[in-house]
């Protein structure tokens, strides 16, 4: 009686230790499983991240970008401006000359008229003005190059967040 019993609880001892070693596997096959789905949310915290730091990035460009446009356009207004003052300020001193050399002629106002055009102050002028001018047409033409680009922004954000 005492040699059944203790195949029975051999038996027993032997089922639950079976028993054991299956909730063990269970247990690591599960905290294997576990461990990928925390792979699978840190990737997706990852891309969150780096979601949120390229429209950061972005944004700082942009506003970068515009801050640099700003200052180039007031920049080139100011340079004209500028310009225009030298170029005033230049022919008033060149009447002022003529008017004091030649004032007793009557038809100096003509000869001025005429002479002017020929000058080399007045065509270093006529000079840099041109230059000037294509200056500001080749600024407005990169401007309008950058603000096109910009406009094509949401077309990338679009992308981005596909």
């Amino acid at each position: 009686l005492s040699r059944a019993t203790a195949g029975r609880n051999d038996r027993a001892l032997e089922e639950i230790w079976e028993a054991v070693r299956r909730l063990g596997a269970d247990s690591r096959s599960f905290e294997g499983r576990l461990q990928r789905c925390s792979l699978a949310d840190e990737v997706t915290d990852r891309f969150r991240e780096m979601e949120r730091t390229f429209h950061q990035k972005l944004d700082d460009k942009l506003a970068a970008f515009d801050r640099r446009a700003v200052e180039h356009r007031a920049s080139l207004e100011s340079s004209s401006e500028a310009w225009r003052e030298a170029i005033q300020q230049r022919c008033h001193q060149l009447e002022s000359r003529v008017w004091e050399q030649n004032a007793e002629r009557t038809d100096l106002a003509d000869k001025v008229l005429k002479q002017l055009p020929e000058s080399s102050p007045f065509r270093e002028l006529n000079e840099n003005l041109n230059s000037s001018a294509y200056a500001v047409e080749v600024n407005t033409r990169r401007l309008a190059a950058i603000e096109a680009k910009l406009s094509k922004l949401p077309a990338l954000e679009a992308k981005v967040d596909f």
